[in-house]
């Protein structure tokens, strides 16, 4: 038979965690959508118009891959959430009945 050892507090300590470092990546991201999405080219060659295209290109996609991400890391912080209440409360639950 195999156990499972766990701090719930540990676990709800993490999810706020990694929710403040989401939620820092997010909000820097964020301020750097126009200013990256949004390029003027250096000149008015093709070359240089061509160049800004594919810059602004990659970092739409970027904004994109952060967004989906950040549901991600929503979904994973959640989890950790509430494994520790489900922990948590079969803790309290053989407490009860071993008590």
């Amino acid at each position: 038979m195999s156990f499972v050892t766990t701090e719930p507090g540990v676990l709800t300590t993490a999810a706020a965690t990694i929710r403040n470092i989401v939620n820092d990546l997010v909000k820097k991201t964020d301020a750097a959508a126009d200013p990256t999405i949004h390029l003027q080219p250096p000149a008015t060659d093709e070359v240089s118009i061509m160049a800004m295209e594919r810059f602004s290109a990659h970092a739409a996609a970027y904004q994109a891959v952060i967004a989906e991400a950040s549901l991600v890391c929503g979904e994973f912080i959640g989890a950790l959430k509430n494994g520790a209440a489900d922990y948590s409360d079969a803790e309290a639950h053989n407490a009860e009945t071993t008590a």
